[in-house]
């Protein structure tokens, strides 16, 4: 894969793909178009809206009605198919279940959605009995993650009350140092928040959002009881509140289950609860490439600007397997708590695995 030819005119990287993909004939790259923008995301929520498949047919008419734009050839406007042609072909849902057809002289690209301020996700971690019943009887933390760099921002609320949580979201962005500079300097470039649809959020919160982050929009991911279990693209934050979940637990046997005291003079008040946010921003992540979410919020704070190319750089390095041989296997993967593997096959023909084998030692903790 190759970052180095790509268009300016999108936020965020682009990233190539070899071998066989679905395609659409008659394409035209949507990034010519002046509201290309609008156009991409329209496409991608309304493809992702009820976590289904969409057809060609139904994603053009439900765009077309959405942004007023003609899909049928005319002389005096632009006609907008072969651009949403180029969006539906690269879309993930698309490429993994499609039918594969040749793509020989066609360059397919996929626009990287993991991209430096673009995307907040939003839920609720839930204090078991314990935590509750001394931290003043409050049940809930609010929890933010910024999906880029994984960094963290939680607060206490007492209730699930859309003002409460609202409140609760500011206060975890106010906090004093650097939770409060990165939001500051990410806040109006935000695009995306993403809230859980099984969660508290998915009713009267995202209209309080603008006040926020204010050139952003909400998106409802469906819950997992109405996807057979399947993702929603809520793992960043599901792995931050199970990470939280641990440091919270940690943290109570280590030195004290009150996490929201004050602390002695001259301390902060819920010392322990800055503690763990500390801790969870300051852990060296695998997804950046051995960087903790503090040291890359900082590069983006200032404005460091190979800092994309760094933390993504890890998702275009692959190992090949000829699967010709004997025994095709690949050896020594690395020491891991969680990893996702993504196959690409290069040759001009069609494939399909019907399994993958994998060997996994428990080693020391």
């Amino acid at each position: 894969m190759d970052l180095e030819d790509t268009k300016p005119t999108i936020k965020g990287e682009i990233f190539h793909l070899p071998g066989w993909y679905w395609y659409l004939k008659d394409e035209k790259d949507f990034r010519e178009l002046p509201n290309a923008e609008n156009v991409l995301e329209v496409c991608l929520r309304g493809m992702t809206d009820k976590f289904r498949i969409m057809g060609f047919t139904e994603l053009l008419t439900t765009v077309s009605k959405l942004l007023h734009v003609p899909i049928t050839p005319n002389e005096n406007k632009l006609n907008y198919t072969p651009y949403i042609k180029y969006i539906y072909n690269r879309h993930p849902f698309i490429q993994i279940t499609s039918k594969p057809f040749p793509t020989a002289g066609v360059r397919v690209t996929i626009p990287l959605k993991r991209s430096p301020s673009h995307e907040i996700q939003l839920d609720i971690l839930y204090l078991n009995q314990h935590f509750f019943n001394i931290n003043y009887h409050v049940r809930y933390v609010v929890v933010a993650v910024d999906i880029f760099s994984r960094f963290v921002w939680m607060y206490p609320v007492i209730e699930l009350d859309v003002e409460k949580v609202t409140n609760a979201l500011l206060r975890a962005f106010s906090r004093p140092g650097i939770s409060k500079q990165y939001f500051e300097k990410i806040r109006n470039d935000i695009r995306m928040i993403t809230v859980d649809g099984g969660s508290e959020f998915k009713r009267a919160f995202p209209a309080t959002m603008k006040s926020i982050f204010p050139n952003s929009k909400v998106n409802v991911s469906p819950p997992k009881s109405q996807t057979f279990g399947r993702p929603t693209f809520t793992g960043p934050i599901e792995a931050a509140i199970r990470t939280l979940r641990k440091l919270f637990r940690d943290y109570g046997l280590a030195r004290q289950s009150n996490v929201l005291e004050e602390g002695g003079e001259n301390q902060q008040a819920q010392v322990g609860l800055a503690s763990i946010i500390f801790a969870s921003n300051s852990m060296k992540r695998a997804v950046l490439k051995g960087k903790s979410p503090n040291r890359v919020a900082k590069s983006i704070i200032n404005n460091e600007p190979k800092i994309a190319t760094r933390s993504t750089e890890h998702m275009k390095k692959y190992r090949k397997v000829d699967l010709n041989a004997d025994r095709s296997v690949l050896y020594q993967n690395g020491s891991f708590r969680r990893r996702a593997y993504e196959f690409f096959n290069t040759d001009n023909v069609p494939l399909r695995l019907q399994a993958c084998e994998i060997d996994a030692e428990a080693g020391s903790i």
